[in-house]
């Protein structure tokens, strides 16, 4: 993170944490999105390239469906701005079967897609009644 991201994060943290208002807040939801948009937007400048005459961030999914079916290396790219990728997370978002998550890598970084069906190795292993998460 780049040191103009850090003051803004410190000077907003002070702010909402010095608010009258933010005392009747049971939660920290609000620092925790400022941060996030702050780290996106530096991952964002970090990692974008050039690609066909516009600025280029490659985003990687990761997941689980709705089957229990875990997969790992779905590759994405969109432009390297705050709106695009937003829209690219709601695409996403709208079709997914289960929860994801999405990374932003290095345009140099070699992904690979991989799955496993836990569901599958649960009744191989003898438990279907039981999936385990843990490798």
């Amino acid at each position: 993170m780049n040191a103009t991201n850090r003051k803004i994060l410190e000077l907003v943290s002070h702010v909402i944490e010095h608010d009258p208002l933010y005392e009747m807040m049971k939660s920290r939801h609000c620092i925790d999105a400022i941060r996030n948009i702050i780290v996106l937007q530096d991952q964002l400048m970090t990692h974008r390239v050039k690609h066909k005459g516009k600025m280029m961030v490659k985003v990687v999914e990761s997941g689980m469906d709705c089957d229990c079916v875990q997969y790992s290396g779905r590759v994405h790219t969109c432009e390297a701005t705050f709106e695009a990728y937003e829209k690219m997370h709601d695409d996403i978002a709208e079709w997914a079967d289960g929860p994801f998550s999405l990374t932003i890598v290095p345009w140099s970084q070699k992904v690979t897609y991989t799955s496993r069906d836990r569901a599958l190795e649960a009744y191989e292993n003898g438990h279907p009644h039981h999936i385990t998460f843990e490798d």
